[in-house]
């Protein structure tokens, strides 16, 4: 099942569909992913991030 990546909606899923597999569409995980990396290395240029996703990613 796919779901979004808030918490209340994977606890809610949890509990609902305990049996399920869960995954996340990659455009989400993507940015956060994306901010996680802007945020640790300190950049203040979202395209400066994606380009170092694009290089890791491919």
């Amino acid at each position: 099942m796919c779901c979004d990546m808030s918490p209340a909606f994977i606890k809610g899923a949890a509990d609902n569909f305990s049996q399920a597999k869960g995954t996340f569409d990659k455009f989400h995980v993507m940015k956060d992913l994306r901010l996680s990396l802007q945020e640790f290395w300190n950049i203040d240029d979202l395209t400066t991030a994606a380009s170092y996703l694009q290089e890791w990613y491919l």
